[in-house]
């Protein structure tokens, strides 16, 4: 990779593959002559704090989804609004104090 910030790029790609690794969420199987494997791509996100300088870059592995067999289950947890309205409307009302996190990796 050439260009800006290529450096903090490769950096977020190995913090992205380690989290992967240390938290076991995929196993590298020896690949047959019949199979089929699925292209993925890296996705980055430039985070920016308010006065516009530059917070972190990060960076994600996916399996590009156009490519996917119907019937082969995958899964990609994301919160309902409506859950998020029930979360806020129950802090208002016991009247809790709400933090911002930002988590590195999305799996515990």
């Amino acid at each position: 990779m050439k260009g800006e910030f290529s450096e903090q790029r490769v950096e977020a790609m190995m913090k992205d593959i380690s989290a992967i690794i240390h938290q076991l969420t995929w196993v590298t199987v020896p690949r047959g002559e019949a199979d089929n494997v699925m292209r993925s791509t890296w996705a980055f996100l430039l985070k920016i704090h308010l006065d516009g300088a530059q917070s972190k870059l990060k960076a994600r592995y996916y399996v590009k989804e156009d490519l996917q067999k119907e019937g082969v289950e995958t899964c990609a947890p994301v919160v309902s609004w409506s859950t998020i309205q029930i979360i806020l409307m129950t802090v208002l009302q016991e009247e809790w104090t709400i933090c911002q996190v930002d988590y590195d990796n999305e799996f515990p």
